[in-house]
């Protein structure tokens, strides 16, 4: 066993474990120390057979305090304060011996490994005990045991209180803060890392309210642009890949989508399956969503493109993705849904429509409604696909876009 782990200064071990390990290691060592002193010290046998039983005492506690969970030894070196304490003052000359600064070292101890539900007991025990012992010295000074000679005194004195009792409250206040300053700084690189996890995932603005504890109350947004994708023939296509290839094919496309939509203003919602959607225009309102979504939509289409492309020279095996993908304009209703599980979602009819608009799609070509073209006539050529039947809804006119207007 190293040094460190004897003492207890491991991460596997908690605060609370680390202390009552520190403590009693120490304490057995110094219980050493004690008796070989008061060997030389000629002091009273039955001090010696003490010390002896508090060292046996000790070692069950050093052992029981590196078991997770386990409040025995807690309480069982409680205990063997509340008996060391009494006992020690009587044989050492009461408050003229070491024990009152000893009294400092254990209630600083007692502070960090009781429960806090515990520590006001343990606080007035122990005020008991300086209140009962102090009484004893004033009143019944007879029980009280002096050392042989002065000096004897001044040694155990110096030794005991140089060796336990100052170093022992400086150790155990030192060793606290060093704790909390760790434990602090974890936990705030726990937030951190929590925070940008919540901003993966959720607009910034509404990650930042959430993060605050607040809830996110749902807001009507009348002009956003909805985007939906699918990739064409994904099921047959996912027939031929492994489980791993697949998954890391998804991942490189839907991870390109994303910084494609950061650099237009897009939000992208969810992917299921094979789905991607996105919208422009919330939770920030954007006077050009429509514009901004289509441009979208076009980089993203040229990427996947491109991406096929290069993949096709590099291995015998790639998958020939193609993109379909449908956008329209409208109202929506977005909010926050989830306690646990956080998901920024957007509901009404113009999500459906757009949801129709990609299943009506041409795979390689950017599919829009009237009401999107409209709002972005002036910025792309469009070409007319006229009435189309759509799942559960009145036909309605479609656009494919061809290109970007030259000013």
């Amino acid at each position: 066993m190293s040094v460190r782990r004897f003492l207890g200064m491991v991460p596997e071990y908690s605060l609370e474990q680390r202390i009552q390990i520190l403590a009693s290691s120490t304490a057995v060592l110094v219980t050493g120390v004690a008796i070989s002193l008061g060997t030389f010290l000629n002091q009273e046998p039955v001090l010696l057979i003490f010390g002896f039983c508090m060292v046996v005492v000790m070692t069950i506690i050093n052992y029981y305090s590196r078991k997770p969970g386990n409040r025995f030894s807690t309480y069982a070196l409680l205990v063997a304060i509340a008996v060391i304490l009494p006992v020690s003052w009587i044989f050492n000359e009461g408050s003229r011996g070491p024990v009152p600064a000893l009294f400092l070292f254990a209630s600083s101890l007692m502070m960090v490994i009781v429960p806090s539900r515990a520590r006001i007991p343990v606080s007035v025990m122990i005020l008991a005990l300086i209140w009962g012992l102090m009484a004893i010295d004033a009143l019944r000074p007879s029980w009280i045991v002096p050392y042989a000679s002065e000096e004897d005194r001044l040694i155990d004195v110096v030794v005991l209180i140089g060796l336990i009792a100052f170093p022992g409250t400086v150790a155990i206040t030192s060793y606290v803060v060093s704790s909390y300053r760790e434990a602090r700084e974890e936990a705030q690189e726990q937030r951190k890392l929590s925070d940008r996890l919540l901003h993966s995932i959720l607009p910034a603005s509404v990650a930042e309210i959430l993060r605050r504890g607040h809830r996110y109350p749902p807001e009507k947004h009348p002009a956003v642009s909805i985007l939906f994708t699918d990739l064409v023939g994904f099921t047959r296509i996912a027939e031929t890949l492994s489980a791993e290839e697949l998954i890391q094919e998804l991942d490189r496309i839907f991870s390109n989508y994303d910084r494609i939509a950061r650099k237009y203003g897009v939000q992208r919602i969810k992917t299921i399956g094979d789905s991607y959607m996105a919208v422009a225009g919330a939770p920030e309102p954007l006077e050009d969503h429509a514009t901004r979504t289509i441009l979208c939509a076009l980089e993203m289409q040229a990427w996947l493109n491109d991406y096929v492309i290069s993949a096709a020279k590099s291995t015998s095996r790639s998958a020939q993705w193609q993109m379909r993908c449908g956008i329209h304009s409208g109202p929506v209703i977005a909010g926050v849904v989830g306690a646990n599980r956080f998901a920024y979602d957007v509901w009404g009819d113009a999500v459906n429509t757009a949801s129709r608009l990609e299943s009506a799609g041409l795979p390689g070509e950017v599919n829009v409604s009237a009401t999107t073209a409209k709002l972005a006539q002036g910025k792309f050529a469009f070409q007319s696909r006229g009435l189309v039947q759509i799942k559960n809804k009145a036909p309605i006119e479609m656009f494919l876009v061809r290109s970007l207007e030259k000013p």
